[in-house]
């Protein structure tokens, strides 16, 4: 409960919770600045009192001066707490998991620092810390725009704890339009038969596709502990799905089993899609993402895509000789694939949700735009018809856990 201490000139001095505060009205704003804990010994109180009322007239005397620079609500405001405050919220709005590893060394360089006390010259400062540290230009690039994004929902979304009508940090954003460091551009993708590859060994591993290679010392382990064969079978799925969609690690991992934004249809094929809204996509707009027949078997049981699968996948390349294959490039295999089998650019970006220049892919398409996009997906089925049949020998597997194996085996035999 706040208590209210009158004091002389254009402000006061108050308690609340814990602490003095003093509260000043100038030019139309208001202002509020902590001073200091609460003492519990009455006579160290009445100081402590005394202290926050000197400051309040130092701030009345600046305002008559006109050398107020305005009292910063974020001065008590750490990075560390910003960043914890940051990766609750991407967990909340089912972001990517990436930003977990992003933030780490972030928070490692800038700790508890005061938000207010970092600058554009500490920003550079650590791009070179990091590059001592031999980090990829694409990794520290990537920590950029994830500290200009704390800053920016800090100063646009997050309010004031202390002062709703205020924004959690009232400053520059120091990170903001940064000189990007210079990245090679990546064009790894999967080609068909690293495809088949890869899921050939997954189904082997699971018990799913036995194994005849006649030299018995080389043929694939098949996994007995219970938490593997379910971390495989996770895997599989999500591999398909972002081949199949072309959705994004973080993307993937919002997708929750019976929400009304995944729709099925027997009757409309157009009917089959996944609604992203804007706030789980990268550049904030909604989209429709269609299902094939091999996305809409996965989606249709039980799963569970909000784990890091990067982890398990670190694994599971080296066992096939992708080790130089990222779980983003599945994405880029997507592409890929619909790119081979024709697909227009205008098309593919809307599918992978890019943005158009001058127009919006998420709010005016007209119908035979949307038929477009769902006939690419429906053609690239056809093109990892390769795929079939190594899944058509799965069907007496046994397990609750959808797989792409027990999914799509009884469609295509």
């Amino acid at each position: 409960m706040e208590t209210m201490k009158k004091s002389r000139g254009k402000g006061r001095v108050f308690t609340h919770g814990n602490s003095w505060w003093i509260d000043i009205s100038f030019g139309g704003k208001r202002r509020r600045e902590r001073i200091a804990p609460i003492h519990p010994d009455k006579e160290l109180n009445k100081k402590v009192k005394k202290q926050a009322e000197a400051v309040l007239a130092k701030r009345i005397m600046e305002i008559a001066e006109n050398r107020f620079l305005d009292v910063k609500l974020d001065c008590r405001i750490t990075f560390a707490m910003l960043a914890d405050k940051y990766l609750a919220w991407t967990k909340e709005n089912h972001r990517s998991n990436s930003d977990v590893y992003y933030v780490r060394p972030l928070k490692e360089r800038f700790g508890n620092r005061l938000i207010s006390d970092i600058s554009r010259e500490d920003v550079d400062r650590y791009k070179t810390w990091r590059l001592e540290q031999d980090a990829g230009n694409c990794t520290i690039n990537h920590e950029l725009i994830t500290l200009s994004s704390m800053f920016n929902l800090a100063i646009k979304r997050w309010e004031h704890p202390e002062n709703k009508r205020e924004p959690l940090y009232d400053g520059r954003n120091p990170a903001e339009g940064f000189e990007k460091l210079d990245e090679e551009p990546r064009t790894r993708y999967l080609t068909k038969g690293e495809l088949v590859t890869l899921v050939d060994h997954i189904l082997k591993r699971l018990g799913l596709v036995e194994d005849h290679n006649p030299d018995k010392s080389k043929r694939i382990r098949k996994i007995t502990n219970g938490r593997d064969l379910y971390g495989y079978r996770r895997l599989l799925d999500f591999i398909m799905i972002a081949v199949t969609t072309g959705m994004r690690k973080g993307e993937i991992q919002s997708l929750r089993y019976g929400s009304k934004d995944i729709r099925f249809s027997d009757d409309d094929p157009m009917e089959n899609y996944v609604r992203l809204p804007g706030k789980r996509t990268k550049n904030g707009k909604e989209r429709k993402v269609f299902l094939n027949r091999i996305s809409r078997a996965i989606l249709s049981k039980e799963f569970d895509f909000s784990y890091e699968p990067r982890h398990l996948w670190g694994r599971v390349r080296k066992e096939v000789g992708l080790e130089d294959v990222t779980i983003h490039d599945f994405r880029r295999t997507f592409a890929t694939y619909l790119n081979q089998i024709g697909v227009n650019a205008f098309t593919l970006a809307a599918l992978m949700g890019h943005q158009v220049p001058g127009f919006d892919v998420t709010s005016i398409y007209a119908r035979p735009d949307l038929e477009s996009m769902k006939e690419a997906i429906d053609r690239l089925e056809t093109h990892l018809v390769e795929l079939i049949p190594v899944i058509r020998g799965t069907t007496t597997a046994q397990s609750e856990k959808s797989t792409v194996a027990e999914s799509c085996a009884s469609r295509y035999n």
